[in-house]
C-alpha cells in the first residue's frame, strides 16, 4: 500500500515502519504539485521510468471501464463520462479535529466499550468511512474479511456488533 504523508514527517515514519519490521517500506516519490496536470513520475533503479500528468494517469485507470461502460450501458453517457475527466474538479480535503482525541483501543475510561466488526469483500465501498464513523462514535472496530471469516481465523461471537457496508461485488 502507498502512505503519503508531510515530507518534514517521512523519515520518522519510514523509520518506525522499518523499525516495524513492514516489508517493502521504501520512500517511491514526493508530491511536489497537485490538480490534473501535476506530474506523476515513476523511478526504476534511480531511472525514470514514466512520466505522466494526474490526467493521464486518470486516463488509463479509467479507459477498461469506459470500454466496459460502452457495451454495458448507453455508450453516450459512457462517451460523456469519459471526456468529463477533462474538467473535474479536484477537491481539497482538510481534517478539522486531532484524532488524539479519539480512543481507539478496548477500553475507554475504564469502561469497556462494543467491539464491532466491519466486513468487507471485493467490490466493498465505504468501509473506511463506515469504521472511522464508528471509531468517532467510540466503539473498537476491527477490520474483517470474508477469506478471514472462511477460513475460521476470525469469529463473529466475541462481536456486539457487525457491519455490512454496501457496494457492489464482483463488477
Amino acid at each position: 500500500w502507498v502512505l503519503e504523508v508531510k515530507n518534514e514527517q517521512s523519515s520518522t515514519v519510514l523509520e518506525r515502519f522499518l523499525s516495524a519490521g513492514v516489508p517493502g517500506t521504501c520512500v517511491i516519490g514526493t508530491t511536489t504539485e497537485t490538480g490534473p496536470h501535476a506530474q506523476v513520475r515513476i523511478s526504476v533503479g534511480g531511472q525514470e521510468a514514466t512520466c505522466l500528468s494526474v490526467l493521464e494517469a486518470a486516463r488509463l485507470w479509467e479507459e477498461t471501464s469506459y470500454q466496459l461502460e460502452q457495451r454495458q450501458a448507453n455508450p453516450e453517457c459512457a462517451e460523456d463520462e469519459y471526456r468529463s475527466l477533462d474538467n473535474r474538479l479536484y477537491t481539497t480535503y482538510t481534517v478539522p479535529f486531532s484524532y488524539r482525541d479519539f480512543v481507539l483501543g478496548p477500553e475507554k475510561g475504564g469502561v469497556r466499550v462494543p467491539q464491532v466488526a466491519v466486513i468487507r469483500e471485493e467490490g466493498t465501498n465505504g468501509d473506511r468511512e463506515m469504521a472511522a464513523a464508528l471509531l468517532q462514535a467510540g466503539f473498537c472496530v476491527h477490520d474483517v474479511t470474508m477469506t478471514d471469516l472462511l477460513a475460521g481465523g476470525i469469529v463473529l461471537e466475541g462481536f456486539q456488533g457487525v457491519i455490512f457496508p454496501g457496494g457492489f461485488s464482483y463488477a
